[in-house]
């Protein structure tokens, strides 16, 4: 099976959104079976409020018979509980669908290549703050008697006062770091 066929066959059974990508409940099991692995139903609560969740077992049967492959249904437990239901695929439909494993391993390197970009992304974005914050620190550090002589007395410095400090009187960018400068100026006017 190519890979267009695959993805028609997914689309007519309704398991892909409009754009052509698969349903969010269907990609873990497609990634699943293509890996050899059996889909199995799960179990949720504690004591009696314990309840049977198929839903990836179900889901698993629908994408088995959506692609017409043969699958292998069966019931491993050990007095044939639900919990022993298991879809899994035999060597014959892992070998119509080879591209789909290649496919899926590349998709899950690139989105972990784009997860570590965004990451070290955010990293530097923080690291910038930081040292925009220890600047604003240090420009209103530098102007100590300034702020002083504007906050004339007052213990309480409110957002809006830390904003008028900064962009009024010493022509600065308001961040966190002046915010914390101009408190501890305030608190030592006591």
């Amino acid at each position: 099976m190519n890979k267009t066929t695959f993805y028609k066959r997914l689309a007519k059974a309704g398991l892909t959104k409009n754009n052509g990508d698969i349903k969010s409940g269907y990609d873990w099991v497609i990634n699943e079976l293509a890996e050899g692995r059996r889909v199995r139903g799960s179990y949720s609560g504690r004591g009696r409020f314990t309840s049977y969740i198929a839903t990836d077992y179900n889901n698993a049967c629908k994408v088995v018979k959506a692609l017409g492959l043969e699958g292998e249904f069966g019931n491993d437990a050990a007095r044939g509980g639900k919990i022993g239901d298991y879809v899994a695929l035999t060597k014959k439909d892992l070998t119509k669908i080879d591209f789909l494993v290649k496919e899926l391993r590349e998709a899950a390197e690139r989105r972990a290549a784009e997860i570590a970009a965004a990451r070290a992304e955010a990293a530097e974005k923080a690291e910038k703050y930081a040292k925009f914050c220890e600047e604003g620190y240090a420009a209103v550090m530098a102007r100590k008697d300034e702020v002083k002589a504007y906050l004339n007395g007052r213990h309480v410095v409110s957002k809006s006062d830390c904003h008028e400090i900064a962009h009024q009187l010493l022509h600065i960018l308001n961040n966190d770091g002046v915010k914390k400068a101009i408190r501890e100026i305030a608190s030592e006017i006591k």
